[in-house]
């Protein structure tokens, strides 16, 4: 909707909507093991992520970023892409991608 749109883009409620996400856990609770051992980036690349977790929880993947985790990438040696939203992904877990434009797109889509 209209509203939501201009509640994301603002600036001031973005800082409140990503605080929401952020405190919803949703990026930790993205964390899957198979007899105690992580799962491994075939098995992430092949879930169906909610778009929230797509955008917030890791970073885009034009970005080259090589997974570790679901919330862990390591840089790549393949090209990084001209997003911005590359160098606002952080692998802090308070930070993530929650400053994204990804992140926002995946609150509008939900």
């Amino acid at each position: 909707s209209g509203w939501l749109e201009r509640r994301v883009s603002d600036e001031s409620y973005w800082v409140k909507i990503s605080s929401c996400i952020r405190d919803s856990k949703v990026c930790a609770k993205m964390g899957r093991e198979i007899n105690g051992i992580p799962e491994t980036a075939d098995m992430f690349y092949s879930r169906k992520l909610s778009p929230i977790e797509s955008g917030c929880c890791k970073p885009p993947t034009d970005c080259g970023l090589i997974y570790l985790n679901e919330t862990t990438w390591t840089p790549g040696t393949g090209i990084v892409g001209g997003d911005p939203d590359c160098t606002r992904w952080s692998n802090v877990q308070e930070l993530l991608c929650y400053a994204c434009d990804s992140c926002k797109a995946g609150v509008l889509a939900s």
